[in-house]
């Protein structure tokens, strides 16, 4: 996929996914096992946790250091290391986190020159529009299942 595509992809499907979350109230957002064992403010903890380890990996490609690579085996742990870490964090503090370091994620991925692109592309694609999408599935199944709507354009 070229950059401009993975862009395109990028902002369809955080848009997507940023039109549900605001339409939940502050208190659904915080409400326990609401996805899986996960509260809203959980999953945007998750997400921008992964979204910071492709800012690091983006850094080590831009340095010509090696990258990595999380083993599919080891995931879990990383999640569960990831929310331990968020747990107490307040909700105000975990949503410009997750804003902010998305917002730097789409720099690093503009500004980066093509000929690093193809080095990175396929995990950036796993850690952005197709993570929003897997979790956008997720968490509108279980505000359905909880008879809870969603207020957005593209759910009316």
């Amino acid at each position: 996929m070229t950059k401009s595509d993975m862009l395109c992809a990028i902002a369809h499907d955080w848009n997507s996914l940023t039109e549900v979350l605001c339409s939940l109230s502050d208190g659904e957002k915080l409400e326990p096992n609401l996805v899986g064992k996960w509260s809203v403010k959980d999953l945007m903890a998750h997400l921008s946790s992964w979204e910071s380890v492709c800012l690091d990996r983006i850094g080590r490609v831009r340095r010509d250091e090696e990258i990595v690579m999380i083993p599919d085996a080891e995931v879990h742990v990383w999640n569960a290391r990831f929310q331990e870490q968020q747990r107490n964090v307040k909700f105000d503090i975990v949503q410009g986190e997750f804003e902010s370091v998305h917002a730097r994620l789409v720099y690093e991925i503009e500004t980066l020159p093509d000929e690093l692109w193809e080095r990175i592309d396929d995990w950036i694609a796993d850690n952005t529009y197709q993570h929003y999408r897997e979790h956008l599935e997720k968490l509108t199944a279980a505000l359905a299942q909880r008879g809870m709507s969603i207020h957005t354009k593209a759910h009316k």
